[in-house]
């Protein structure tokens, strides 16, 4: 036993026993703990046991019990401490800590919902952004644009995908209304033309000659009329995706030959030389019709600016896996800054010619609409006043993802 009185805390007692389960030493209030007698074996079998018992209050307490062992000279369990604490202190500290949690929830609520105010207005403020830009836009003002946020995050992507929705639609649009202007300004032309020779004929009495020539000139006036609607239909239906094609093997070597033959008086009215220089067998899978415009445009180009005495070669050739057909010229050719237009609606390098030769500005843009429609691609070679080489690349076989 203590020599001294021993300070021990209100909430702490313990029971220190030998070996033989005698009780050497335990705190006045430790026998007021329900203490199992089977723990004092269990710690003799060298095993810390706690456990949860009744005290006489009517609490519970916990109660550890640590076996006491010598090391050497051979290990040697001698006693076992057994030590119960009771939650007195642990419930008034526990009741303290509830009560502080209780008064400060209500502020921590409040700085919470301020904080998540804070937090999501500032997420949101580039979507409110990009709302404000889609209402502008659907009133009309497509060059709306919103600031694209320098973290990598959704937004930055979101704001990006925004802003290049909105070029689209604002290049999509100019192309729209330009296609409109141009496209009046091509059916006024014709159409003023007619009643201007219409005009005319009634003015007086015209004779039998001069009634024949003025229909014939109308005739002609409204030919190129109907070849600029069908071209704009066209136009509308690649824009739509509605443009029709059938399937077929077409063996392009023939279909060179073919317009060879049929343009090789055209040319020698124009004191033109046309040839052709090389055949490779090719077939291809599209539309015969589609096809034979597109070289018809190609060649078409080719006789309407190459002057008299000059000559115009066609080929095809199998390069890799595609179809080659090249159209050349020794015509006035194409200044390096219009090679990179002639393939939009309504463009010409020579505006005054084209009209006196019948072009409406369409020809070679829907030659690259149905090429890319049959997933190829048309390309030129040019210098000027030394002629135009214009490329026809088609792929052999069969055509994969076809419009």
């Amino acid at each position: 036993p203590p020599t001294a009185p021993l300070v021990i805390p209100p909430d702490l007692s313990f029971r220190l026993q030998d070996a033989a389960k005698t009780t050497l030493y335990v705190s006045p209030t430790f026998p007021l703990q329900y203490v199992p007698n089977n723990l004092t074996d269990i710690s003799l079998e060298n095993r810390i046991s706690p456990v949860t018992v009744r005290t006489a209050t009517g609490v519970y307490a916990d109660v550890v019990s640590y076996p006491i062992e010598e090391k050497s000279p051979q290990p040697t369990i001698f006693g076992v401490l057994q030590i119960a604490r009771t939650p007195a202190a642990t419930t008034t500290s526990d009741r303290g800590l509830s009560l502080i949690f209780l008064l400060s929830y209500p502020l921590l609520v409040v700085l919470g919902g301020f904080g998540s105010y804070a937090l999501a207005t500032r997420a949101f403020r580039p979507i409110h952004r990009m709302t404000q830009a889609a209402r502008k836009m659907a009133e009309g003002d497509l060059r709306q644009r919103v600031p694209v946020p320098l973290a990598r995050d959704d937004i930055h992507t979101l704001a990006n995908a925004f802003n290049e929705m909105a070029e689209r639609l604002d290049k999509a649009f100019a192309r729209q209304r330009r296609f409109v202007a141009d496209a009046s300004h091509e059916l006024r032309t014709p159409v003023a033309v007619i009643r201007n020779m219409t005009d005319v004929a009634l003015a007086g009495e015209p004779t039998r000659e001069d009634a024949i020539t003025a229909l014939r000139e109308v005739n002609a006036e409204a030919e190129r009329l109907s070849r600029l609607i069908n071209a704009l239909l066209n136009m509308a239906r690649a824009d739509d995706g509605r443009l029709t094609s059938e399937r077929e093997p077409v063996r392009m070597d023939h279909v060179v030959t073919d317009v060879a033959e049929s343009v090789v008086p055209l040319a020698e009215e124009r004191g033109l030389t046309l040839s052709v220089i090389r055949l490779d067998e090719a077939t291809v899978v599209g539309d015969t019709t589609q096809i034979i415009q597109i070289i018809m445009s190609l060649v078409d180009n080719a006789l309407n600016y190459t002057p008299s005495g000059g000559q115009i070669n066609l080929s095809v050739s199998v390069v890799g896996n595609e179809a080659c057909v090249a159209v050349s010229d020794t015509g006035i050719g194409i200044a390096p800054a219009d090679q990179a237009h002639i393939f939009e609606r309504f463009y010409r390098a020579d505006a005054a010619r084209a009209r006196a030769t019948g072009g409406s500005g369409l020809g070679l843009a829907l030659a690259s609409e149905f090429a890319r429609a049959h997933g190829g691609s048309i390309t030129v070679l040019s210098r000027v006043g030394q002629g135009s080489t214009f490329t026809l690349s088609l792929p052999l076989g069969h055509l994969a993802n076809q419009a």
